[in-house]
């Protein structure tokens, strides 16, 4: 299995995009994804992700879970019709069970804040490299 450092030297820079409402989390996750070599774009709403993600194609996208309008789950769906291929990453504060059932049809990942950095790095390599299985963390 190829880490994401590899992946970007065998296929140019991994393209990203975080989807939050929250400018401080965007701005924070942002800066770690840079740091760790990812090109990364941002929205701060969901209708402007998927505004992004019709108009480009990205190699993954995370979202978090609760936003004004629409939310993480409803977003993922969507993100499907538009891109089926591409993998979402769901980032919550916390799982309930009305969520952590409907999580299963949708992200190919969901995690719990505050992130576990190796955790985080190691279910973006698997989506990366486009490895089955879907999880909740």
């Amino acid at each position: 299995m190829a880490n994401s450092a590899e992946l970007m030297n065998r296929h140019g820079a991994v393209k990203l995009l975080y989807i939050d409402d929250d400018v401080l989390g965007l701005k924070s996750l942002t800066v770690l994804m840079q740091t760790l070599g990812y090109q990364i774009e941002c929205a701060e709403s969901a209708a402007a992700g998927l505004e992004m993600i019709r108009q480009e194609k990205y190699d993954l996208v995370l979202t978090d879970m609760n936003m004004p309008g629409m939310n993480g789950l409803r977003l993922t769906q969507e993100v499907k019709t538009i891109a089926p291929n591409t993998p979402v990453i769901v980032i919550t504060g916390s799982i309930d069970a009305q969520h952590s059932d409907q999580a299963v049809d949708g992200p190919d990942c969901v995690l719990v804040k505050p992130l576990d950095l190796q955790e985080f790095s190691g279910q973006l390599n698997r989506l990366l490299n486009r490895e089955p299985t879907r999880e909740r963390h």
